[in-house]
């Protein structure tokens, strides 16, 4: 299953004119991250959440096999003890 789902993504990405092998589509798509920061009070606890931009490269793989792009909004969770 892995295999075909590899296989599949590489095949998108090459139609698009994107010949990467895997280990540099995985790199590639790591620069994207998600950072979180918990700050702590007496009564709550406050939990941010906020994406990093991808890069040109990362949004050109996204548009090439179709998905959604990952750049969500801030969040911010509060739950009180």
């Amino acid at each position: 299953l892995a295999y075909q789902l590899v296989n599949t993504i590489r095949h998108m990405l090459k139609e698009h004119g994107i010949n990467h092998d895997w280990k540099n589509i995985v790199r590639i798509m790591n620069t994207q991250k998600i950072q979180s920061v918990l700050l702590n009070t007496k009564t709550k606890q406050m939990c941010l959440r906020k994406p990093s931009r991808p890069i040109n490269e990362v949004l050109e793989i996204y548009q090439a096999t179709g998905a959604k792009s990952m750049i969500a909004d801030q969040k911010k969770y509060v739950v009180y003890h």
